[in-house]
């Protein structure tokens, strides 16, 4: 998980964020990501806006540096505003693959 989500989380008050609070594993901000997020701000100007998504970029950066994937609960969507776009439409556009969080569990076999 990239430094700036976990910072992003840390704000929380929720479970998740006394999880991220404990985890480690935090990936390195480099210069192939900041590469990446660069693409992805000049590509979508408006898709941050102060600290709406302000992690996103970062995300799909960090898992398209690393050749993994991204699971989120967000649905993609075809939003033609900076602003309404959600990770998996941005992250198609650099052919970062995404999997809703319950497709994951499903590949992983998990049941509940």
């Amino acid at each position: 998980m990239p430094q700036e989500a976990v910072t992003e989380l840390e704000h929380g008050t929720d479970d998740l964020a006394k999880w991220v609070k404990s985890a480690s594993g935090v990936a390195a901000t480099d210069a192939a990501v900041i590469a990446v997020v660069a693409q992805i701000s000049q590509r979508h100007p408006g898709w941050v806006s102060g600290t709406q998504n302000a992690a996103d970029p970062f995300i799909i950066a960090t898992v398209k540096v690393i050749g993994a994937t991204v699971v989120t609960n967000e649905k993609g969507r075809n939003a033609t505003v900076d602003s309404n776009m959600k990770i998996p439409q941005v992250a198609a556009e650099f052919s970062v693959k995404c999997l809703l969080t319950n497709d994951f569990f499903r590949l992983l076999g998990w049941h509940f």
